[in-house]
C-alpha cells in the first residue's frame, strides 16, 4: 500500500510533465505507472528529453521507459 501512496504522488510529478488528457488510459500500481496514448511527435519530443529510453515493443507500439515509468504510444 506504500508503494502506492508513493506512486500516486510521482504520477502527480508526471502531470506536471505530460498532458495527462494527451492519455487514453492512466494507470498506477505498487510497481509502476503507465501512461498510455496515441503517437505524438510531442510526447515523443518530450519523453526523449526527460532521458525515457525508447524501444518499439513485438506488437509494434513505440514504448518509453525510464524507472517504474512506461509510455506507450500506438
Amino acid at each position: 500500500m506504500e508503494n502506492q501512496k508513493k506512486n500516486l504522488r510521482r504520477l502527480n510529478v508526471v502531470s506536471k510533465l505530460f498532458d495527462l488528457n494527451s492519455f487514453y488510459s492512466v494507470s498506477f500500481t505498487d510497481t509502476g505507472i503507465i501512461l498510455q496514448g496515441r503517437f505524438s511527435s510531442g510526447i515523443t519530443k518530450k519523453a526523449v528529453s526527460l532521458r525515457f529510453k525508447p524501444e518499439v515493443s513485438i506488437n509494434g507500439y513505440l514504448e518509453f521507459n525510464r524507472s517504474i515509468y512506461t509510455i506507450v504510444l500506438t
